[in-house]
């Protein structure tokens, strides 16, 4: 190591190379930084690899703060030289807006370039622009071109994207079969989210036997590759005990993970923990902690639960209009129990002017997609016909569906009633 090193302080490129390279596959930070150093010296001599190298440990924060400003320096320059890798970097930060304005023309252009160049993460870029639309008009055609040429160099993203348009039927005749061996391939490059579109296929039974162990492995080993959804996805296994025994501290373990991560189901799921005392000591403040969270990323449930807090002033100050609020964001996006909440809100008059009329509209659309604290309500309601118009045969429906789910105020109403 000392030859190595004498001869890159004399100026070799090549050892300098060598050793920056070699520190950098340590794989620790002290190690990066020495391996940012000797990159920095061959590329003082030009080197278009280790100019591109300076540029990717700027864009990742390895050895060297994190700084997209000064990956897109490097990145320019590299490409500049010619330098493939460099090019297809470029083109990602221009995709994104990452380091400079987004700009989805100039994305193509330097994607286009690295591809010619025999890149194929260039490739498997453009080909997701134009399975996406992005700068271009949509074409699963000429998607599924880009996304061919890469999956010869057996890129993962490209043979994973070409698996999710033959699940989907884009572009291509649906069929599971060549979406599961496109995903396997795509899994053997260490792709993690093929890994999680095969946990997804044996969870779901699409082209294979549904099958939870098969889909708590695949899950397992996306969560290695820090997949998000696949530790949410494992939270959910062990919370239910689908493929492994139930387990409510490995769920809460794994939806912490996915929620740390910026997970949204993640921090709604472990707010819900939280909030039940599932595993873990119940405790509203944290509940209400990481449902702020989910609901500031628009979280259906979360909107709801806060609303509730709010509502009964579960360690909030009691504040009807804000829990309206919070139910109406859920309820005007389809959530059928924040369309219970705000239908009852309008009964009770609490938070709003209260409205029959209202309040009968929002229990329908709650009952009607099978919500059984409305179709109890409003069986109710319809049944006696109080303050709405009577309506039995419809009360008794909704009572009927009520009671069939388990709803004991449905049952014991039917029975008192003596309704058949």
């Amino acid at each position: 190591m000392q030859d190595l090193e004498s001869a890159a302080r004399a100026g070799d490129t090549t050892v300098q190379l060598k050793l920056a390279n070699a520190y950098f596959d340590y794989h620790d930070n002290l190690n990066y930084s020495t391996a940012f150093s000797w990159f920095q010296e061959a590329a003082k001599q030009n080197s278009p690899y280790a100019t591109y190298c300076i540029g990717m440990m700027y864009e990742n924060g390895l050895g060297v703060g994190k700084s997209f400003d000064q990956a897109f320096l490097w990145y320019t320059k590299a490409a500049n030289m010619g330098q493939p890798n460099a090019a297809a970097a470029l083109g990602m930060l221009y995709e994104n807006g990452n380091g400079a304005k987004q700009d989805y023309n100039l994305a193509m252009q330097w994607y286009k370039k690295a591809a010619a160049k025999h890149n194929a993460d260039a490739m498997a870029n453009i080909g997701a622009m134009y399975q996406d639309g992005a700068g271009v008009k949509r074409n699963y055609e000429e998607a599924m071109k880009w996304y061919l040429q890469a999956a010869e160099q057996n890129n993962g993203f490209a043979l994973c994207n070409i698996g999710i348009m033959y699940r989907d039927g884009l572009g291509v005749p649906q069929d599971y079969a060549v979406a599961i061996k496109c995903f396997r391939s795509s899994a053997r490059e260490g792709y993690a989210y093929a890994q999680l579109c095969m946990g997804y296929m044996y969870s779901d039974g699409l082209g294979v036997d549904t099958d939870f162990k098969a889909a708590v492995s695949w899950f397992e080993a996306a969560a290695e590759g820090d997949n998000v959804d696949a530790k949410n996805n494992l939270g959910y296994m062990y919370f239910n005990g689908f493929g492994v025994k139930k387990n409510y501290k490995e769920a809460l373990y794994w939806y912490r993970e996915a929620a740390e991560q910026g997970s949204v189901s993640g921090q709604s799921n472990l707010g819900m923990m939280y909030y039940n005392g599932d595993g873990v000591k119940k405790d509203h403040v944290e509940a209400l902690n990481w449902f702020t969270k989910a609901a500031a990323n628009d979280d259906l449930m979360s909107y709801d639960k806060l609303g509730v807090m709010y509502y009964q002033a579960d360690v909030v100050g009691q504040d009807y209009a804000k829990a309206v609020k919070y139910f109406r964001e859920a309820a005007e996006q389809g959530y059928a129990v924040a369309e219970y909440h705000i239908g009852m809100a309008y009964y009770d008059g609490k938070g709003v002017a209260r409205n029959m009329d209202v309040a009968i509209n929002w229990l329908y659309k709650s009952a009607e997609q099978g919500y059984a604290l409305a179709e109890t309500k409003l069986g109710i309601l319809l049944y006696e016909g109080k303050e709405v118009a009577k309506d039995i045969p419809a009360g008794t429906k909704f009572l009927k569906q009520a009671a069939g789910a388990g709803i004991q105020e449905a049952i014991d109403y039917i029975g008192a009633n003596k309704i058949e």
